[in-house]
C-alpha cells in the first residue's frame, strides 16, 4: 500500500510532493513503534490462548485495552504535531503536518487489523491475511489513481487510512470463525467522533486552536476511563502480587 503510495504521487505530483509526503509517514512512526512493542508480546499469548475456552473474552480484553491506548496516542500527537513541525522542519515541508492526521489514522486501522491477522497465525490460517491483505492492497490502488489527480496528498493519505480500515472490518467478521472479539462499539464511535473533530480544529486559522486540541484529549480520556481505569487497576494488582 505504501509502495503504490509513492508510485501515484510521483506519477500526478512529482518528486518534491512525494518527499512532503515521506517526511508526514515519518511522524506516524510513533505510533507503529508502540505497536511493534505490543504485538511481539501479543503474537505469544494469541497462539498460547488459541486452544483456551475463554480465549474470546481474552482476545476481546486485549484488544478493548490496546485500541484505546492507540487512539489516545493518536489524539497526543495530533495536539503536538503543527507546533512541532512548524518549529522542526525547514519551510519547503512545513506543509506535512496537513497530511500526518490521516495517515496517523491509517496507523491505528492497520494495527487492528494486525491484531485480528494473528488471529489467522494462531489457527494456522495464513491463506486469510494473503486474501484479506489483497483486498486492501488493491482498493488502494484503485483509490490513489482516482483521488490523488482531485485531492492531491490529501487524497493518498486517505486512501491509506480507508484500505487498511476496510482490512480491519472485513476481518472482524472473517476471523468469527476463530474467534469473536465484542467490541465497545459506543466508546469506538464517540473517541474516533472526537478525533475527526480534532482534525477539523487543528486546521482552523485560530491562534487558540491548541487550546480546543488539549480539551479534546481530556474529552477522549474521561470517554474511556472506564477502560483506562481498569487497565491500571489490572496492572497494579500485578505489580503488588510480584
Amino acid at each position: 500500500m505504501n509502495a503504490s503510495d509513492r508510485y501515484a504521487i510521483v506519477l500526478f505530483m512529482g518528486v518534491s510532493a512525494n518527499g512532503i509526503y515521506a517526511i508526514a509517514n515519518k511522524i506516524p512512526t510513533v505510533l507503529n513503534l508502540l505497536y511493534s512493542i505490543f504485538s511481539q508480546a501479543w503474537q505469544l499469548s494469541a497462539i498460547e490462548e488459541s486452544e483456551s475456552k475463554d480465549k474470546s473474552k481474552f482476545y476481546t480484553d486485549v484488544f478493548n485495552v490496546f485500541s484505546i491506548i492507540m487512539i489516545i496516542g493518536t489524539s497526543a500527537i495530533i495536539v503536538v504535531i503543527r507546533p512541532f513541525v512548524e518549529l522542526v522542519l525547514s519551510i519547503e515541508y512545513i506543509t506535512a503536518w496537513r497530511y500526518v492526521p490521516l495517515l496517523l489514522l491509517a496507523v491505528v486501522f492497520t494495527s487492528y487489523s494486525s491484531f485480528l491477522g494473528t488471529n489467522y497465525i494462531a489457527m494456522k490460517d495464513t491463506k486469510g491475511v494473503f486474501r484479506t491483505s489483497l483486498i486492501g492492497g488493491i482498493l488502494n490502488i484503485v483509490l490513489n489513481f482516482t483521488l490523488i489527480p482531485i485531492i492531491g496528498l490529501n487524497g493518498a493519505a486517505f486512501t491509506t487510512m480507508i484500505s487498511f480500515f476496510i482490512v480491519w472490518i472485513i476481518r472482524i467478521y472473517d476471523t468469527r470463525k476463530f474467534v469473536t472479539i465484542k467490541l465497545n462499539i459506543k466508546e469506538l464511535i464517540l473517541s474516533f467522533l472526537i478525533i475527526l473533530i480534532q482534525i477539523f480544529t487543528l486546521y482552523l486559522n485560530n491562534k487558540i486552536y491548541l487550546i480546543g486540541e488539549v480539551l479534546l484529549l481530556l474529552l477522549l480520556i474521561i470517554v474511556n476511563k472506564k477502560i483506562i481505569l481498569s487497565f491500571i487497576s489490572k496492572i497494579f494488582k500485578h505489580f503488588m502480587k510480584s
